[in-house]
């Protein structure tokens, strides 16, 4: 896989991860040696499409095979946190499903959120599957984030909620294009779940409860991936 394209994401050296390194706050040190920076793209995805929800509708695990294509993104789902709670391992249940160990990653709390999100009451039957990927996908640019400031020697981080979804947006254009394709209303109801910019022929309902769903289940996301060291 290249790791030279200037296309934002596509690797470790490309605008957006500068520009995410640039947002972050404090005063940048020294990057210190650390081992969650070397591990190899491809050993840790096949790691991802071990652990991770397969979905049943082709179009949805289509979209999931093409985000995680991207290298920053396996990279990110799989950069620990030090210190504190974590969602259960092995049973993907709840974020508030907590026990205490030392370090847990970001695909661990993505899936406990997304197995969340699709239980709950709000979702019908027929969208589960839907929410489950909406739930994963949501945080991508916050854990994106949270590496860059380690990778930049940055001290703590300081991001806008209008960049993460700069972010956001910049990371899914890709899958979210080949889903356009083969279906628009889907990408349309995707792409206005995750709060990305743009308009199309959607259910607003829908988008009401089912955003509704996946932020309820990430609640505690962003003030888990703050309090916790990097």
């Amino acid at each position: 896989m290249s790791t030279t394209s200037s296309k934002p994401g596509k690797s470790s050296s490309s605008t957006a991860l500068h520009a995410a390194q640039c947002q972050c706050g404090g005063t940048p040190a020294a990057a210190p040696y650390d081992s969650r920076l070397l591990a190899s793209a491809e050993s840790l995805r096949v790691t991802l499409e071990r652990r991770r929800y397969h979905y049943s509708d082709p179009r949805l695990e289509r979209f999931a095979l093409e985000f995680f294509e991207n290298d920053n993104m396996v990279w990110a789902y799989f950069f620990p946190r030090e210190a504190g709670p974590s969602p259960h391992q092995t049973s993907f249940g709840t974020v508030a499903q907590l026990d205490m160990k030392a370090a847990w990653t970001p695909l661990e709390v993505a899936m406990a959120a997304a197995a969340q999100a699709k239980s709950m009451a709000i979702v019908r039957p027929h969208e589960r599957e839907f929410v489950h990927l909406a739930t994963l996908l949501y945080p991508c640019a916050l854990f994106h984030s949270v590496r860059s400031t380690v990778m930049g020697g940055y001290q703590r981080i300081a991001v806008s909620p209008n960049w993460l979804v700069y972010l956001r947006n910049q990371f899914l254009a890709d899958a979210l294009r080949t889903l356009r394709r083969h279906d628009t209303a889907m990408a349309d109801t995707l792409n206005a779940v995750l709060g990305l910019p743009g308009e199309g022929d959607i259910d607003s309902g829908q988008v009401s409860r089912l955003t509704s769903a996946v932020r309820l289940a990430h609640l505690q996301t962003q003030a888990i991936w703050s309090a916790a060291r990097v």
